[in-house]
């Protein structure tokens, strides 16, 4: 004689409304979800654990789906801290040699241009000094450019070599000194005229 054996069963809302304990080992059955609870004898219902066999064991890896598309880009990290400096590279060969440059002015030698009276610089006088020897007044003048054109940065010394005075004039020149001195102190006394631009000239040295 064939047994049917039905186990205890409800919906999911009358098995939450009434809460029942089942006893140890009794099952019950959810009819609308297909899942089941097995009883202790002491727990009620709603706090029960559904009951799930052993696991079973893993299944073969699917094939690998396809590639989403790429996202958007992230925003930029923060910048790192420097790396140590890298060791100095090789020297690399020397340069070829460079032309050579014109032969700056020579002042080691200083020539001297002797004079006993009132006298107007030329253009030889470039890089001369001017002795004035005399035992009266007398005067170095400097023409324009239009008469006598020094290149700029020409140096002319000037120095008295009688008892008589030596005083600097310029012919439409302008000629800057120190409080406007332009005589040359005592007998001896020396002084530098310098070209600064064009008509212009700075006088210093030992002036009165």
């Amino acid at each position: 004689m064939a047994y049917r054996i039905l186990l205890r069963r409800d919906t999911l809302g009358n098995w939450q409304a009434n809460n029942p304990v089942l006893l140890s080992g009794e099952p019950g059955y959810v009819t609308d979800n297909g899942k089941l609870k097995v009883g202790d004898g002491i727990t009620p219902w709603n706090q029960l654990d559904y009951y799930y066999g052993a696991t079973g064991p893993t299944g073969a890896t699917g094939s690998i789906g396809i590639t989403g598309p790429t996202g958007g880009l992230g925003p930029t990290g923060a910048t790192g801290s420097t790396g140590a400096t890298g060791a100095i590279g090789i020297t690399g060969p020397t340069g070829p040699v460079g032309a050579t440059g014109a032969t700056g002015l020579d002042f080691s030698l200083v020539l001297t241009n002797g004079q006993t009276g009132t006298y107007a610089l030329e253009l030889s006088d470039k890089n001369k000094i001017i002795n004035i020897t005399s035992s009266t007044q007398t005067y170095l003048t400097i023409q324009n450019d239009a008469a006598t054109n020094f290149e700029i940065g020409t140096r002319i010394l000037v120095s008295r070599g009688g008892t008589g005075g030596v005083g600097i004039t310029g012919g439409g020149v302008t000629i800057n000194s120190a409080q406007g001195l332009r005589n040359l102190r005592y007998q001896y006394s020396v002084a530098t005229l310098i070209k600064n631009q064009a008509d212009t000239w700075t006088l210093f040295g030992d002036l009165s």
